[in-house]
């Protein structure tokens, strides 16, 4: 009798032994997925913070600015340096006042729009 309960109580510990290998595998297993996942993000963003650096450094000194709220959505934008104003004046412009009235002939350049960049002469009907 003695034997046969020890027999049933060792084969009880090895499948249960068994079952805790197999569980230690899965979870190395899923360590490794997670590891493997993690340095494909961190090698992509890594990537994206060099690309940024180099466009940084190529572009003219003060060209960029950085935006973004976290490294994934950091990106580099063209900074404004002028407003509109300054703008118009470097190109011997300057914005019609809101209660300037146009005559016909007058000669005007569209800023915005579809037709921005574009000169036109206004014509002014009756």
């Amino acid at each position: 009798g003695t034997d046969a309960k020890d027999r049933v109580r060792l084969r009880e510990a090895e499948r249960k032994a068994e079952r805790e290998a197999e569980k230690v595998t899965e979870a190395q297993k899923a360590v490794r997925s997670t590891w493997q996942d993690f340095d494909t993000r961190m090698g992509r963003l890594e990537m994206r913070l060099e690309s940024l650096a180099q466009d940084l450094v190529a572009g003219e000194k003060n060209a960029y600015e950085v935006a973004g709220t976290s490294l994934r959505t950091l990106r580099l934008v063209p900074r404004r340096t002028h407003d509109d104003t300054q703008v118009l004046a470097a190109r011997g412009l300057r914005k019609v006042p809101a209660d300037h009235i146009f005559r016909t002939n007058d000669v005007v350049v569209v800023l915005k729009g579809e037709w921005e960049g574009e000169t036109a002469s206004v014509i002014v009907e009756a």
